[in-house]
């Protein structure tokens, strides 16, 4: 029996999001069930975490050590990464968790070492297309690695590497003019097209840019752009700046489509709500990632895939609104929003019962 599950998850929304989706059904279908929310030092993390009411812990790690040049960040950030260990043993223990459930990124390494240190059995949660490197590290220790998109590298398929999907939050379908109240955006015709974008929790100013670049293209003079939580100097009348908040069902609602980068789990969003987009990986991804999210997307029927360069990405956005107008779309049909979590629950109960003796 499970009574305790330590959830760690942060560094960006992409890690966070599905957690928080799986708090979100644990509440309904496994109430008695503790979940202790850890995730790094960043403030958007608190942010995001408090946006969705759940109470979390703070410790001490604030980037990947491996994600900056040799020098002083670098050095920083092994030492915090050293101290987060220690912090995370300590959790470990003062809490007694039954299982460590960790959603990827920097942020999950400690609690690897931890749980192996504390014989506590630990999942990670992998929300990409190729396994990154905590992934990778978590299979080396015989961690289970449960996959949110089927994988495209070499990993091997087995037993510690089941297919779950990337949980996703229940959001509310708004019509459009009550999505563009909460939006706080008036002044867009009712038949006019409407393109969200969506570059991230970190933001993209290079996404910003190109689409201003294309809103002033004649074609596109009738269109409006929403970019949620990021000013640029590039905006243009038909451009909108929406204030940014965590909870994406106004933004979702309002729009016909979507211009968004590669992360897994904001894909994962988009392919359940069945919003066509235009994929934007980013070139400078770990290992590429974000370029085989996009790729496994379209397959799926997700929407198509562009590079910044105007003229593609003006071809794909005129592509993608006939797809719209048309009714048309070779998207596949989405699982139950909730099979991911039931997915997830499932194999660490099961994984949990085989051979652990409770006092």
């Amino acid at each position: 029996m499970i009574r305790r599950i330590g959830v760690v998850a942060g560094g960006t929304g992409g890690h966070i999001v599905p957690a928080i989706a799986f708090a979100q059904w644990m509440k309904i279908s496994h109430p008695a069930v503790e979940l202790h929310f850890i995730h790094g030092s960043r403030e958007m993390e608190k942010e995001i975490f408090e946006a969705h009411g759940i109470d979390s812990v703070k410790f001490p790690v604030s980037g990947s050590p491996l994600g900056v040049r040799f020098g002083i960040r670098q050095a920083r950030r092994w030492t915090e990464m050293i101290q987060s260990t220690f912090w995370a043993w300590k959790f470990v223990k003062m809490t007694s968790p039954d299982i460590l459930l960790l959603f990827g990124g920097y942020v999950s390494v400690p609690f690897l070492v931890a749980g192996k240190l504390r014989s506590v059995k630990s999942f990670v949660h992998e929300q990409n297309a190729t396994m990154g490197r905590v992934s990778r590290i978590a299979l080396s220790l015989g961690v289970p690695v449960l996959e949110g998109w089927p994988q495209t590298g070499a990993s091997q398929k087995s037993a510690k590497t089941p297919l779950v999907g990337v949980p996703v939050r229940k959001l509310l379908r708004l019509s459009r003019y009550e999505a563009l109240e909460k939006l706080k955006i008036r002044g867009i015709p009712v038949d006019s097209p409407i393109v969200g974008i969506l570059g991230g929790s970190l933001g993209s100013q290079e996404l910003v840019e190109c689409i201003s670049c294309v809103s002033k293209d004649v074609f596109f003079s009738s269109w409006h752009f929403l970019i949620q939580g990021e000013e640029s100097r590039y905006i243009s009348p038909n451009i909108h700046i929406c204030a940014r908040s965590w909870d994406m069902s106004p933004f979702y609602s309002a729009l016909d489509i979507a211009l968004s980068r590669a992360g897994g789990s904001t894909l994962a969003e988009l392919l359940e709500y069945g919003i066509e987009t235009v994929v934007v990986p980013w070139k400078e991804s770990t290992g590429g990632h974000q370029t085989e999210n996009a790729k496994l997307f379209s397959s799926l029927g997700g929407g198509s895939v562009s590079t910044t360069e105007p003229r593609d990405l003006e071809i794909h956005l005129r592509e993608a609104l006939a797809k719209k107008t048309n009714g048309y779309s070779n998207r596949l049909p989405t699982n139950n929003l909730f099979e991911p979590c039931e997915k997830i629950w499932g194999f660490i109960d099961s994984t949990n019962a085989e051979g652990r003796v409770y006092p």
